[in-house]
């Protein structure tokens, strides 16, 4: 198993190129991805609201029993 770790490791690593350059590229995509889109729509401090509006809450059946939820039907 550690053979296959170490394997997969060095094979993440070689496929980066080596120039600066492509760190850079690499490194500024990478912060890129780190940042939040949904704070890029959000205008200051978010409120309940402004998050409902983005993200409406969900309707339909429940994935769950409210009942064994609550503990009234568990045997």
């Amino acid at each position: 198993m550690g053979t296959c770790v170490s394997l997969l490791a060095g094979a993440g690593i070689s496929r980066f190129p080596g120039s600066d350059e492509a760190k850079a590229a690499s490194a500024s995509e990478w912060l890129a991805m780190r940042e939040d889109p949904v704070r890029r729509k959000i205008a200051g401090t978010p409120d309940l609201d402004t998050i409902l509006r983005l993200f409406p809450r969900t309707t339909g059946e429940p994935a769950f029993d409210p009942a064994l939820i609550l503990g009234e039907d568990w045997p």
